[in-house]
């Protein structure tokens, strides 16, 4: 850009024609200039073939110029607070190298056939006391409603008279499923009247247990 002028610096218009501009200076000096004399002086130094609108990829291109993408490293630490550009592929990283994964270590046995009035001990393989056990029947033959592969959460005891239920512990070894001697398997069905106590057959299901730390 050229260095700022003052008006009686200015070439100056032989005469004063339609389009001259007028240009009071200090005091009563008048100055007249033409105005391609003054758009030659206003555009000096801007870019040859600028226009007042830029395309896409002229804004991209300059935003690239302009705006790293992130590194990897970067996006990983989380910890940076200059604005960079992100890709999928660094939002990903970033991700996998932020999150937090809820449980380190997981278990689960074979199926185990259900035997009434007894203990099923499984050995979970987990480094300490699991934080989350789950035992489920899982259904082998279709009945009262339910399919073959659905599962029924084992989560309560019953120490009535009729001696039914089950009880869970565990420990830094072993699950153990202690299963009642009679009615062990009693649940409210999915189909006919539903919601009506009903006994499981035991040979139609499998106990799978499960543990987290």
């Amino acid at each position: 850009m050229a260095a700022n002028k003052r008006p009686n610096e200015l070439a100056t218009a032989a005469a004063l024609a339609a389009g001259d501009l007028t240009i009071i200076g200090q005091g009563t000096n008048a100055f007249k200039v033409a105005l391609s004399v003054l758009k030659t002086f206003i555009l000096t130094g801007i870019e040859a073939g600028a226009t007042a609108d830029q395309t896409n990829a002229e804004v991209e291109t300059a935003y690239s110029a302009q705006v790293a993408i992130v590194t990897q490293a970067a996006a990983e630490a989380g910890t940076a607070t200059v604005a960079k550009r992100w890709t999928p592929q660094r939002v990903s990283q970033a991700i996998a190298a932020l999150e937090t994964a809820v449980f380190s270590e997981s278990f689960e046995s074979s199926e185990q056939t259900i035997t009434l009035g007894s203990n099923h001990s499984t050995a979970h393989g987990l480094t300490a006391l699991p934080t989350l056990t789950q035992v489920v029947l899982r259904c082998k033959t279709a009945e009262l409603g339910f399919s073959i592969g659905d599962e029924i959460t084992v989560h309560y005891v019953d120490g009535n008279s009729a001696g039914r239920g089950f009880t869970v512990s565990v420990d830094t070894t072993n699950i153990v499923v202690s299963v009642a001697p009679t009615n062990a398997l009693l649940v409210h069905r999915k189909s006919a009247t539903i919601g009506t106590n009903s006994s499981l057959t035991e040979a139609n299901w499998k106990i799978v247990v499960r543990a987290w730390l």
